[in-house]
């Protein structure tokens, strides 16, 4: 075998580690939440089938509560969407066993606000 080959083979072996480690220690979740209005609070519970023993959110519009089970968690989200126009991805952090972080990402289209009747 060359030792370009080999140099080759080499690599896509530490690649392919280096990606199975990196998969086991962060995962990602992802949710389209679809249209919804800037005036309603968006409330929604994600059982996630891990042990969650955190969870934090980098914005104020939401809020979120983990309630342990026995081999899972419930995701208790509360997002308030009413600073936000068009296209929005928020992401929840989640620590589980291990330090194992979990990102909980929620894609939404928030509408514009409906224009108030001057009757």
């Amino acid at each position: 075998m060359s030792s370009r080959l080999k140099a080759i083979v080499l690599f896509f072996i530490i690649s392919s580690c280096f990606l199975a480690y990196a998969e086991d220690k962060e995962k990602v979740l992802e949710y389209n939440i679809g249209i919804i209005s800037p005036d309603k609070i968006f409330k929604k519970t994600y059982e996630i089938r891990e042990e969650i023993n955190n969870a934090v959110s980098l914005c104020d519009c939401i809020e979120v509560n983990v309630t342990k089970k026995k081999d899972s968690a419930l995701v208790n989200v509360e997002f308030d969407p009413s600073e936000y126009k068009g296209l929005t991805i928020q992401e929840i952090k989640l620590l589980g066993k291990g330090n194992r972080v979990i990102t909980l990402r929620l894609r939404a289209y928030v509408e514009k606000p409906k224009p108030k009747s001057t009757k």
